[in-house]
């Protein structure tokens, strides 16, 4: 999202900021908690069985998750922000 923020692709950035955003916080309802790995393609945080790299776990509270929400939330506009709060 930042490459095409600097290349004007703002709309393109927020659409795709919001769809990550609206799946954690979709999760986040349904299990009450803020996980490292999410399935972007599903749309949900179930990854048992299909983690390539790392660590087989999906960690609850992961830092990174938490630090990427909080980013792509504060680059949001106002109006775009306000939606995604409103969800």
């Amino acid at each position: 999202m930042e490459g095409l923020r600097r290349y004007g692709y703002n709309s393109d950035a927020d659409r795709i900021a919001e769809k990550f955003l609206s799946m954690v916080q979709d999760e986040f309802r349904r299990t009450g908690n803020i996980l490292e790995k999410y399935d972007v393609e599903r749309r949900a945080a179930d990854i048992q069985g299909e983690v390539r790299y790392g660590y087989s776990s999906n960690e609850v509270g992961f830092g990174w998750t938490n630090g990427v929400y909080k980013v792509l939330v504060d680059e949001l506009p106002p109006d775009r922000r306000k939606a995604l709060e409103e969800r």
